[in-house]
Parts: C-alpha cells; sequence; structure tokens
C-alpha cells in the first residue's frame, strides 16, 4: 500500500496581523513536522481551506511542495470550502491532473497587496515596486500551471472576484471538481406492507375470526391500537349475526389429531391475553398518578391562597396598602414624630422647666 499523507491547511497562511498581535497560521516549517511522521511519502494530499495571507510564507510553502515533487512525491490539492488568495499560489504546486476542489467550494486569485501601508511618497512608490515583484512570481505560475496567457492572467487577478468551482473549472484554475453527488443518496421508499390477518377465538362459536389489519407504511398502528381495534369488531354486534353476515371471516379451526397436540388457538389467545392484562395495569398506574397530580394541584393552589393571606396581614403586604406609620411611643397615637418634631418638644420642655411658663 502506497505512503499517503494528508496535510490540512485550515487556517490563514504566515502570521496575521489583528491590531491585537501577530497571530501565527499555518506556517511552512509544519511541513517538516509532517515529513518527520512520514519521511518520503509515495503521495501527498493537501487539503486547503485558507483565505490566504503572507506572500512571502506562501511562496516557501509552494517552493517545499516542488521539492517534495521532484523527490518522488505525487502531490494532490483538494479546496476544501475556499482558496483565496496565496492559498491558490500553493495550489499551483500540484500535480499534473491532481488540483481538485469539492463542487461546493469558491476560488479567489487577485494581485497581492499591502495591509497597513504609510510613509512618504518614496516609502509607497518602494512598496509598489515590491508588489510588482510578488505580482511577477504569482503570475508566473499561474500561467505556467493553467496554460492560459500572461495577459489574462493579470486580467483576472485584477477583477479581485470569488468565483464557484464551476467557473474555476471552466476557466482553467482547477483540473477537476468533486461532486455532491459522490453524498450517500436517500433511501429508497420501503415497500407497502403486506395485509395481515389478527385472529380470535371465539369460545360460544367455536370458531377463529380475523379481523383484517389493513395497516400500511403511511398509518402505524401501536400494539393497543391492534387490541383494542380488533376487540371493537368482535364485541360490537351479536356473534352469531355477525359471522353469518360475513362468512368469509369465519375460519374452521384445524383439526386436533391427537390428545396432546395444542391447537393453534391457544397460541395466539394466550399472549393476547396477557398483553390486555398489562395494558389494564398500566391504564391503572396512570389513573393513580393522575390522581396524586391533581391532589398536589389542589395542595399549591391552597397554599397560595394561604400565602395572599398572610401578606394582606403584614403593613405594606401584597395587595400593596400603604404600611401604616410605625408607632415607637407606645401609646397608640399611631406614629412616630420625626427628628424636627422631637428637637422641638425638647427644647420647649427645657424652656418651661427654665422660666416656669405654661
Amino acid at each position: 500500500m502506497a505512503k499517503e499523507l494528508h496535510i490540512r491547511i485550515d487556517s490563514h497562511i504566515g502570521l496575521l496581523d489583528d491590531g491585537w498581535g501577530w497571530w501565527p497560521g499555518f506556517m511552512a516549517y509544519e511541513l517538516e513536522w509532517y515529513l518527520i511522521d512520514m519521511p518520503n511519502p509515495e503521495r501527498i494530499v493537501i487539503h486547503i481551506g485558507s483565505p490566504g495571507g503572507d506572500v512571502g510564507e506562501g511562496i516557501k510553502i509552494f517552493n517545499r511542495l516542488l521539492d517534495l515533487r521532484k523527490a518522488g512525491s505525487e502531490i494532490e490539492v483538494i479546496n476544501e470550502g475556499e482558496c483565496y488568495s496565496i492559498a491558490t499560489f500553493i495550489a499551483m504546486a500540484a500535480s499534473p491532473g491532481l488540483l481538485k476542489a469539492r463542487e461546493a467550494s469558491t476560488w479567489m486569485a487577485h494581485k497581492p497587496w499591502m495591509p497597513y501601508t504609510g510613509g512618504t511618497s518614496d516609502d509607497l512608490r518602494k512598496n509598489a515596486d515590491e508588489l510588482d515583484s510578488f505580482e511577477s512570481i504569482l503570475v508566473g505560475a499561474y500561467v505556467a500551471r493553467t496554460g492560459k496567457p500572461k495577459e489574462e492572467i493579470e486580467a483576472q487577478l485584477r477583477e479581485d472576484k470569488i468565483i464557484s468551482s464551476t467557473q474555476a473549472l471552466a476557466q482553467g484554475w482547477i483540473d477537476s471538481i468533486i461532486p455532491n453527488a459522490d453524498l450517500p443518496s436517500a433511501p429508497a421508499a420501503k415497500a407497502k406492507a403486506a395485509t395481515q390477518a389478527l385472529a380470535f377465538y371465539r369460545p360460544e362459536t367455536n370458531n377463529l375470526l380475523n379481523v383484517e389489519n389493513k395497516m400500511d407504511d403511511k398509518t402505524q398502528q401501536s400494539l393497543a391500537d391492534k387490541i383494542v381495534n380488533g376487540l371493537s369488531g368482535l364485541f360490537k354486534a351479536n356473534p352469531k349475526a355477525e359471522v353469518a353476515e360475513t362468512p368469509a371471516a369465519v375460519v374452521t379451526p384445524p383439526v386436533v389429531e391427537s390428545a396432546t397436540e395444542q391447537p393453534v388457538t391457544e397460541q395466539v389467545i394466550d399472549p393476547t391475553v396477557q398483553e390486555l392484562a398489562d395494558l389494564k395495569a398500566e391504564n391503572e398506574t396512570l389513573k393513580t398518578q393522575l390522581a396524586e397530580l391533581a391532589n398536589k394541584d389542589a395542595e399549591i393552589t391552597n397554599l397560595k391562597a394561604q400565602l395572599v393571606t398572610a401578606k394582606k396581614a403584614v403593613p405594606g403586604g401584597g395587595d400593596n396598602t400603604p404600611a401604616p406609620a410605625q408607632n415607637f411611643k407606645g401609646d397608640g397615637t399611631g406614629g412616630a414624630p420625626d427628628a424636627k418634631t422631637v428637637a422641638f418638644n425638647s427644647a420647649a420642655e427645657r424652656f418651661k422647666q427654665k422660666y416656669n411658663k405654661n
């Protein structure tokens, strides 16, 4: 079996400055980590889902992949969702015919740009020259890979436009599309269930009554429904009249050839009776639980009423009545004087005592 190495590039390329600091994305040296675990792989699959990033780091990754191709490794690149900017340049390192894209993916190649550019006019001209150098490197690889004229590639880079995988294939950026049709298809519709009969033994007539079960795949019946529907047809009318009206539903029981052989009817009756007993017991349990819930509900209602009564007994309680003034003197006057009144009364009392005046 061929040695196959899978590498995922699912973040930005190189270092990213988001204003808060530098954040590392996929770096060129990470390829060496993968190769330590599997040196000299026969096949390398690069899974790309990247918005792009640092041009210099992307060029280093591209060149390292070319070295691996020269060493004998086959390079397959798959666009797993988005392949933008310098990530499209890395994809150019794929071996012939092995640059693929998921049908549900997008592609965008554009001219390199320099963020946070500032400085003098001389600095800006220098930056423009540097960008032109990077662009010439990218355009050279795009032309070599796609076989399209340089002028056409340059025009497409100026558009700075996100395109679908179908458009990328039509424009020659990728070699093939991995279609969504490879996903598992919806399960086929189930065949209609065959009609079955549910048999009940009628001891008073010594006959079997077959109640037709018309259940299909759209209206499935529970076990309880089956039993109730069967019994409703069994007991709703005179047994003799019912059998007479529907002779096709009457089946003659098989002849018992020996005393030790059990009739087939008994094998049908016993489980049915037990199921009815189980349903009855379950019904009684549910009734008991409902009664307990009703008692708890009444208890809660009673507690709520007591709480309302208790709130009304407290000054400023639940009925939002103003709280009466509190009496701190204990003389039943219904309130305590404020600080100014207390001070005035105290001064007046001292004045009367000093001058003996009323």
